[in-house]
């Protein structure tokens, strides 16, 4: 029975090593080999029901950072910061405490109650009042000649298509530099089916009130600019229209912070020579749900994260455990992270970067683990930050005795945590293997993964982290592509398009761009592209890696028609994409 209701309940397994490890830590359970059945023990519990998905700053979140440290100590680790734990703060959903009504202020009278607007939670706290400008079209709206009286940006959508989260983002910062108070939205072409869409917009305040308009405010609202319908099908307007009333809306923004976590520990061979930091983010996505990250944001359920990144966890504390057994023959030492809110946006290491326990000057090197339990059949696994120091491609290919498909990446910047040790000058690298069509939806499961392979990756990242920590030389930074995500993405900036596939970014491929994941319902799925196609060439230009690939799509339109050649089973095939 004692059998069956462990089975049951994992979180139990957890409890119990949580309580073992903090009352008996004298009794140091160390093995140096990498077991199967440890790194599937791991993942099991950190992707178990109880933890609902890790989401930061939650009771699951907490009970993965309580396990991990537990681990640490029990394999002979000395936790840092307070108890293994280093808190920081991460934001919280902006909290608008907005005016009921939208008011005629002439006449002190309500022109509509919150039922008929929606502010953007973006907003700023605010109170604009007076009259209100039109200025064209939302996505291309005429803000250069202001009315000294309009306090208010009036812009319509076309046609009641959807507007990029971006082009929101870009049109009230354009309203707020052009001296207006406040922006409206307005839907006058919008049936019955009309639902505000404002909860889908994320990120920072803009600077300005913004509010979204039911289709009939929106038309009351052009009226007092004395704007039809027709006026605008026609095009027969003026962005000189002005209301001959002023409205005012008042709002106030609340940020709220949580706070969540770092598990951070150490094996010290002799504090004077250098260190290596070995981390994984140990947080995912909660119930998933909108504005969470899931790639299936209408389905609100646990979501996992048993590969991402459970997986890097798993692998952390196996290859903890191994180092700390071995370090008497080492000539560095080693800081052991569990990063949080890594999804949130790589909150945890940036804090750790800001906050070291040590002298900068005095890190060697940082290994990043993300994603590590889906290795495909050729064994391919995915190194970035190759360029970030000299020794870095000869290391891998020594320590690679397992004939394992090396996809090198040299840049140093990426979407995980290396990249706040990266644009810190630190050199890093970065293990993978890979997206998969699970990646970010309730999918991804402990029972997925495959721990044969994950077993192999992690004995090959242990070898590497020995052979560094065998000298205490430290090696010298390179730069090696962008520093940061502004100049990652200067040239092409946003791009106006895409596929809708989860690229290769290993480069095992070497002629071409592998399509790792084609997104059901996206460009590339609808004209016939599959899993493991090859991209070759787009619109007869062609595709040696995802570099030229990003290149090229930082040219293309949205409605354009373009060719995209693949090889399929080494046959080429030419599909029509409709972007």
């Amino acid at each position: 029975m004692v059998k069956t209701m462990l089975k049951k309940h994992p979180l139990i397994i957890g409890a119990i090593l949580i309580v073992i490890s903090l009352w008996q830590c004298t009794n140091i359970d160390i093995n140096p080999a990498i077991e199967k059945e440890k790194l599937k023990e791991h993942v099991y519990y950190l992707a178990a029901e109880e933890l609902t998905g890790r989401y930061p700053a939650t009771r699951g979140d907490t009970l993965a950072a309580r396990y991990i440290a537990a681990q640490f100590q029990n394999t002979g680790l000395k936790l840092l910061a307070d108890k293994g734990w280093q808190s920081f703060s991460i934001p919280q959903p902006a909290v608008l405490n907005i005016q009921k009504t939208l008011t005629l202020n002439q006449e002190d009278a309500p022109l509509a109650d919150s039922t008929f607007f929606s502010v953007y939670p973006i907003s700023s706290t605010g109170s604009p009042t007076g009259k209100i400008q039109f200025c064209g079209y939302a996505n291309n709206p005429k803000m250069d000649n202001k009315e000294q009286e309009a306090a208010w940006a009036a812009v319509v959508t076309a046609d009641n298509k959807d507007i990029r989260a971006q082009t929101l983002r870009s049109l009230f910062i354009d309203a707020k530099n052009a001296g207006y108070a406040g922006v409206m939205v307005l839907h006058p072409w919008a049936d019955s089916s009309f639902a505000f869409s404002t909860h889908k917009l994320r990120g920072g305040e803009t600077g300005i009130v913004s509010l979204e308009a039911s289709p009939q405010l929106s038309k009351t609202l052009l009226e007092l600019m004395q704007i039809t319908v027709e006026d605008l099908q026609k095009e027969q307007f003026t962005t000189k229209a002005i209301s001959k009333k002023s409205l005012t809306l008042q709002v106030n923004r609340h940020m709220p912070v949580a706070h969540t976590q770092n598990v951070v520990a150490a094996a010290i061979v002799d504090t004077t020579k250098p260190y290596i930091v070995v981390g994984a983010h140990f947080d995912h996505l909660g119930m998933g749900g909108v504005n969470s990250g899931s790639r299936q944001p209408n389905t609100k359920s646990i979501h996992p994260g048993a590969d991402d990144n459970a997986s890097g966890v798993a692998a952390l504390l196996e290859i903890a455990e191994r180092l700390q057994y071995s370090k008497d023959s080492l000539e560095k030492n080693f800081l052991f992270v569990a990063f949080g809110a890594e999804e949130k946006g790589l909150l945890g290491s940036k804090h750790f970067v800001e906050h070291l326990p040590v002298p900068k000057e005095k890190i060697a090197l940082m290994i990043n683990l993300d994603m590590l339990g889906r290795m495909k059949p050729d064994n391919s696994l995915q190194v970035g930050g190759v360029g970030t120091f000299d020794y870095a491609e000869r290391l891998l290919n020594e320590q690679n005795t397992d004939s394992l498909n090396l996809g090198i990446n040299t840049e140093g910047y990426g979407p995980s945590d290396h990249a706040a040790f990266y644009s810190a000058s630190i050199p890093v690298l970065f293990f993978s293997t890979g997206a998969h069509l699970d990646y970010h939806t309730a999918a991804d499961t402990a029972g997925a993964l495959n721990y044969e392979r994950m077993t192999l990756a992690t004995q090959y990242i242990a070898s590497v982290a020995m052979e560094v920590a065998s000298t205490d030389s430290l090696y010298t930074f390179r730069e090696a592509g962008p520093m940061n995500p502004q100049e990652q993405y200067k040239h092409g900036e946003r791009y106006k398009v895409t596929l809708g596939i989860m690229p290769d970014f290993s480069g095992v491929v070497k002629k071409g761009l592998r399509a790792d994941v084609v997104i059901k319902g996206k460009p590339a799925y609808k004209a016939g592209m599959k899993n493991g196609d090859i991209i070759v060439a787009i619109n007869s230009k062609p595709v040696k890696d995802i570099y030229e690939y990003m290149t090229l799509l930082g040219d293309l339109k949205p409605g354009q028609t373009i060719t995209v050649d693949v090889l399929r089973n080494d046959k080429k095939e030419v599909l029509l994409v409709q972007l």
